[in-house]
């Protein structure tokens, strides 16, 4: 039968990801005309992915930060579906994007997420499966997935989730607890600062790995001479004292003269476009241009150089603290904030598929500069 009648009320738009168990679409509720996300069970049976999920989610109806169901129930060839808000932005999204986020917003992220969980696990309920791709970002944090939790008391007899921010315990087979799930919000703050994890960055890269290897790699990391905050978090996960983990988060801000107000990396990048429109208008301008016209071209060239003028002082300021090695976050929003503007450069001149003269040309060597100094930027915060 057409899936596009399979479930009352509901036209399926767009499979947005499917796993081993279900299928997840962009759908409209027919009655509302409102877009919404819908996930499926990709067979009729017993052990239903989307009715835990359904389950859990009752059990969680209080708890903020949890994207709620809107509707539960069965299709007409007998299979489960939910549906729910759509989602907006996924923390391995921006980290496609990033690469790597600052210090402050994974902190931040940090507080946000310890807050959600702990009331989860005051409910008695075990995420189990904590990663980029379950929590989403705007406006607010938010978890959207739950189909893999489960309630403490029930018996884990499948290990489940993503072995990359895998706790040790999943690695031994072991009954899972709390702690276990405090340590993979270790595992992806740390991630979600440095871009990767000394055992990889994505799932494909574990596939070489035994669960006994992964192990004595997390084991060997979380006793190594990590930064203060990790390291101490990653001591005291077994004293499940939340509000202690939170205030090392709290704390690190505070040294860092930072604010506890919630300005993530990505709404700064969103006000950097705001605030940039005028030179995106010169950008579109070059396109209506004839690419033999150089002098026209040239000419709107040195309004760019003029209006990217504050970001040349960026990107030498940026370079500077590179090569003096000093401690600094702030040159991560400096990067990001320059490689968007040259990236914006990037593209007018590739669609363009013209030529520059050598002074002009330099505008765009800044380009082939940053990749350079992306992997210096990287390997230096690694020791941040």
């Amino acid at each position: 039968m057409d899936e596009q009648v399979l479930i009352q009320d509901y036209r399926l738009c767009k499979l947005i990801e499917q796993t081993d168990y279900i299928y997840i679409y962009e759908a409209e509720k027919l009655s509302s005309k409102e877009m919404v996300i819908l996930k499926l069970d990709k067979i009729s049976r017993i052990n239903s992915t989307v009715r835990n999920e359904a389950f859990i989610q009752n059990q969680l109806l209080s708890v903020s930060g949890i994207n709620q169901v809107l509707e539960f129930g069965i299709s007409t060839d007998n299979r489960f579906f939910l549906s729910m808000e759509q989602f907006s932005q996924s923390l391995g999204s921006v980290i496609d994007q990033f690469q790597f986020l600052s210090i402050k917003t994974v902190m931040m992220i940090g507080i946000e997420l310890l807050t959600i969980v702990e009331q989860i696990h005051n409910k008695h309920i075990l995420l189990r499966n904590i990663n980029d791709s379950v929590i989403y970002v705007q406006p607010v944090i938010q978890i959207i997935d739950l189909s893999h939790a489960i309630r403490m008391d029930q018996q884990q007899n499948q290990f489940v989730g993503s072995k990359l921010f895998a706790s040790r315990n999943y690695h031994l087979q072991k009954q899972l607890t709390i702690s276990d799930d405090l340590e993979q919000i270790g595992y992806l703050l740390y991630y979600l600062r440095y871009g990767k994890l000394p055992w990889g960055k994505d799932v494909k890269t574990l596939q070489c790995f035994t669960d006994d290897l992964l192990y004595q790699m997390k084991e060997q990391f979380v006793a190594e001479n990590l930064p203060l905050h990790f390291s101490l978090y990653f001591k005291n996960l077994s004293k499940v004292n939340y509000n202690y983990l939170k205030s090392l988060f709290q704390k690190h801000l505070l040294e860092m003269n930072e604010k506890l107000d919630y300005k993530y990396d990505w709404m700064q990048l969103q006000t950097t476009s705001i605030q940039n429109s005028d030179q995106t208008q010169v950008f579109y301008s070059l396109l209506k241009h004839d690419s033999g016209s150089s002098q026209a071209i040239n000419q709107q060239l040195s309004t760019i150089k003029e209006v990217n003028s504050q970001q040349e002082i960026s990107y030498q300021q940026l370079k500077q603290n590179l090569m003096r090695k000093e401690s600094n976050d702030n040159i991560v929003e400096v990067f990001n904030d320059l490689r968007s503007t040259t990236n914006q450069i990037s593209e007018k001149q590739v669609t363009m598929g013209c030529s520059f003269d050598e002074e002009n040309q330099s505008v765009f060597q800044k380009i082939q500069n940053l990749q350079k100094l992306e992997f210096k930027l990287i390997e230096k915060l690694k020791f941040n």
